[in-house]
Order: C-alpha cells, then structure tokens, then sequence
C-alpha cells in the first residue's frame, strides 16, 4: 500500500540528492531542489549541502555556486563540497580563490580542503604554491593523513 499523503523531511531529501551522480541528472537534481524549496527545507545546511553536492557532481558548477551564494548558512562541508567540484573541473583559480575565502571567513581548512586546493595547484603546475600548501599542510599538523588526491 502506498501513502500519498507522506512528506519527506530533510534525511529523505539528503539521501535522494546522495544518489544523483551522473552529468545527465541535472534535470533531477533541479527537481528534488524545487521540492526542496517548496517543503521549505531551503535554509536546512544539511540539504543545501546536499544539492551543492549534487550539483557539483552533475558538473553543473553554475548552478552550484548560486545556491552557494544565497545559502543562509555555510560550514566547512559547504566549502569542501565546492573547492572539490571547483579543482574536479578544472577551475583551478576559483578553488584556490574559495581556499582563501574559507579562511578569511574563519573556516578551518579540513583534509579535504586541502586534497581539492592541492590539486588545484598541481593543474596548474604551480610548484611554489604546492610548497606553500605543504607548509600550511604541516603547520595545521594534517602531514600525517593519508589522503589520495583525485
């Protein structure tokens, strides 16, 4: 039997956009958003995290930062998820620019943040901003985790 009248909350929505992975969801992801909106979940960091991360991985980064930019409340995923989708696609300058930004902004960098800024660095073969990254990378006592960088 199934219920019509059921209204999914803000872990059902999360773990829905978990699931949008491929180029070609966009139109999905555009879809639960609406949903999202329209449930009112729109101001929930747990969901606007989510749909940043989907649309990051549907590499529809123009819409990502959109939402970045109206999000009511930002914390350290919210910039992991878009300095991760910013060097994924090559966007090397706006990942290092978000690095700086998150900092300015008094978010710790986490070991994702540096993974994404690092490969940002490597793409575009700068050698003595990996040299600076590293300092910091010690300085913030992360030299000893084992992250790969992709």
């Amino acid at each position: 039997m199934c219920r019509h009248d059921l209204v999914p909350d803000h872990v059902t929505l999360t773990t829905l956009l978990s699931g949008f992975t491929e180029f070609d969801s966009v139109n999905e992801v555009a879809q639960v958003h609406a949903h999202v909106v329209k449930l009112g979940y729109d101001s929930t960091l747990m969901v606007c995290n989510s749909l940043l991360d989907s649309y990051c991985k549907t590499c529809s980064l123009g819409l990502a930062c959109h939402l970045f930019k109206h999000m009511p409340e930002r914390d350290n995923v919210t910039f992991n998820v878009l300095l991760t989708g910013y060097s994924k696609e090559g966007f090397n300058h706006d990942a290092i620019n978000l690095f700086f930004k998150m900092q300015n902004l008094g978010f710790k960098p986490t070991d994702f943040a540096f993974a994404a800024v690092l490969t940002a660095g490597i793409q575009l073969d700068d050698i003595e901003f990996g040299q600076q990254v590293h300092s910091f990378v010690v300085k913030c006592n992360f030299c000893w985790n084992n992250f790969p960088i992709t």
